[in-house]
């Protein structure tokens, strides 16, 4: 594939992107046409990211650091919505989970290889792999640096490679100087 909008229905599979930046995330949260009901967790909220789109609802401690109030506003939003596209922190899942109920969300992971890498250290990632696990088949996870998950269910899942069809590669403008700074 070359074109990440082709796999708005994906189901089920890991989605190698080879570079950052081509737009997945974006496409499934914000693309009009994609009537899914989406949650997605990424490793990290920032204030910038959480208002990528009005029809998107971050749900992040960060901003929403009250407990009710954060469930309030989210109460709101599934009222206001017919459809759902939510961006979540690993920390945060389980109980937006438990405050959804049973209705059909998609769950995608964005930058996956970090939920391996910070496993260790962040117990909430190891919690996002279980979930992701579990999850049926309306799953997906992503990533542009993919590292092998080591669970045998995870290993099984197909695997889309995402190639971009413009050159990738730069010119590169090297400026020689005699700063200080500028050596190690």
């Amino acid at each position: 594939f070359s074109d990440v909008t082709a796999l708005a229905d994906a189901k089920n599979v890991m989605i190698a992107k080879t570079i950052t930046g081509l737009g997945y995330t974006y496409h499934l949260l914000n693309n009009k046409e994609n009537t899914k009901d989406v949650i997605c967790v990424v490793p990290l909220i920032s204030i910038a990211r959480s208002k990528v789109c009005e029809e998107v609802f971050a749900y992040v401690g960060a901003l929403h650091k009250d407990v009710k109030s954060r469930r309030a506003l989210l109460a709101d939003y599934l009222k206001e919505n017919e459809v759902h596209k939510i961006i979540v922190t690993p920390e945060l899942l389980s109980e937006l989970i438990r405050l959804l109920g049973d209705r059909d969300y998609m769950l995608a992971i964005d930058e996956a290889d970090l939920s391996v890498m910070h496993s260790g250290f962040r117990e909430a990632m190891s919690d996002v792999l279980d979930i992701f696990e579990n999850w049926g088949e309306n799953r997906v996870a992503c990533s542009a640096t993919f590292i092998e998950f080591s669970r045998r269910s995870l290993q099984r899942m197909d695997r889309i490679t995402v190639e971009p069809t413009f050159n990738i590669k730069q010119d590169m403008n090297v400026i020689k100087t005699n700063s200080p700074e500028s050596y190690p």
